[in-house]
């Protein structure tokens, strides 16, 4: 895959399965206001 430049406000978003998820590689970055949830837990 080529590099990609993502605008600011915007999430570069990759599905659990690559081979098989239809993710921003295909539609793209997503604006943040499409973004819903909240984050429950980070790990280091």
């Amino acid at each position: 895959m080529k590099p990609v430049i993502i605008k600011k406000y915007s999430y570069f978003v990759m599905g659990d399965d690559r081979d098989l998820s239809f993710d921003s590689r295909f539609f793209g970055a997503l604006p943040r206001w499409f973004i819903k949830g909240k984050v429950i837990e980070i790990k280091k």
